[in-house]
């Protein structure tokens, strides 16, 4: 791939450029330098994974997540993510037609109202 020839992705990487930056550098689009900059997804995937495990490793030593989080370099958010198992979802959940509209006030029950006769 090009991006092994140009070295483009190292290059991202080490030197902390932007896409936008390299783009007007080598005269491309944005979204061309990062087309041949990115990992393939499974790649990325089983990154991620081995973050997860590293991360749970340290806790099982007693680390606290605030520690992983400083010694992996991410947020303290994403570790507490990576322990409690929640996987974010990019997309809304899949609900059955008709469900994703807002309840009207009718839909509700009402609350007992205390201390009125």
């Amino acid at each position: 791939m090009a991006a092994t020839i140009f070295g483009l992705a190292d290059i991202r990487r080490k030197k902390g450029i932007s896409a936008r930056k390299l783009a007007e550098a080598l005269g491309w689009t944005t979204r061309r330098v990062q087309r041949y900059t990115c990992q393939p997804r499974e790649a990325y995937l089983s990154a991620v994974e081995s973050n997860r495990s590293t991360a749970r490793r340290m806790h099982s030593e007693g680390k606290r997540p605030a520690q992983i989080a400083k010694e992996m370099g991410v947020n303290r958010s994403t570790v507490g993510r990576w322990l409690s198992g929640i996987k974010v979802q990019s997309t809304e959940l899949d609900l059955p037609l008709g469900e994703t509209q807002a309840r009207t006030e009718g839909d509700w029950e009402q609350p007992p109202v205390f201390g009125v006769n």
